[in-house]
């Protein structure tokens, strides 16, 4: 038993837990998929064996989390540091690979055994994380507006919106800055297929006449070109310039030629309004 669990009550799935983390060094908890929330993957024992962060990953197939995580592990056992705010180029297959330090206000919803396993009484958890950030096909990373997923938060951003955690944290709270619509952020909103699965930019949006939101891509067919169905603060979280659309009165329409350019606000007349499928 490690020193830090003698004077602990532990049930039989908590002894197993500690047993395998001395065994191995570090074990491997990976969160499966939800609908509308990528699974992830973090270690536990990195840091109590090899004063190592512990590293955390999101999206990708289950397996692979576990997989490059293990991987990790057994480099860093081997004194092959995953530091942060790095690029490295030996975690993935013919990919770079990020890795940023995550702020501790997201350990309480995303490291559940890992909390637990360094938490000492009531005392804050003490240990350090990185996350793993991998680039999409063609290279691009999260933070790029060419990233063509949505399925990695980015944990050294604090606020919610920045961050795209809102999926992730419990009774979650939006400040005026981050949130100022007038509607919930989970409200769902209609989003061309181009800028849901190509990144394309966002050129159009309408607020129309039902109170609904549309958010069009640089396509001569709407239609043809199809549409997603978004919680609306993920599209903020993809393009916080949308943001300044706030104040889009109902009926209203706003269209720009670049993610720089302004917003040119015109009336919609009810007639002129896309269909939403």
């Amino acid at each position: 038993m490690l020193p830090r669990f003698q004077n602990r009550e532990l049930d039989a799935e908590d002894q197993a837990f500690i047993a395998k983390v001395k065994k191995y060094g570090w074990m491997v908890t990976n969160i499966k998929d939800e609908p509308g929330k990528t699974g992830w993957a973090y270690t536990t024992g990195l840091f109590e064996h090899y004063q190592h962060p512990e590293v955390i990953i999101f999206g990708l197939k289950a397996e692979s989390r576990h997989s490059i995580l293990n991987w990790i592990g057994e480099n860093v056992k081997e004194g092959k540091a995953f530091t942060a705010d790095q690029q490295h180029d030996w975690v993935l297959e013919n990919h770079q690979c990020w890795s940023k330090a995550v702020q501790k206000k997201w350990y309480h919803d995303l490291l559940g055994w890992t909390n637990w396993f360094y938490r000492d009484g009531d005392e804050v958890e003490n240990f350090p994380c990185v996350q793993a950030i991998w680039p999409d096909k063609d290279g691009h990373y999260p933070w790029e507006p060419e990233y063509g997923y949505s399925d990695q938060p980015l944990l050294y951003e604090t606020e919610l919106i920045a961050a795209t955690m809102v999926h992730f944290v419990g009774d979650s709270e939006l400040s005026a800055a981050e949130w100022p619509f007038d509607c919930d952020p989970h409200t769902s909103t209609y989003v061309s297929r181009c800028v849901v699965e190509d990144g394309a930019l966002i050129e159009l949006v309408v607020h129309d006449h039902d109170g609904d939101w549309q958010f069009i891509g640089p396509v001569a067919d709407i239609s043809a070109d199809g549409c997603k169905v978004l919680c609306f603060h993920c599209v903020v979280e993809r393009d916080p310039t949308i943001k300044t659309l706030a104040g889009l009165p109902v009926g209203m329409r706003a269209l720009r030629d670049s993610i720089s350019g302004e917003w040119e606000w015109q009336e919609v007349e009810k007639e002129e309004e896309q269909p939403k499928s």
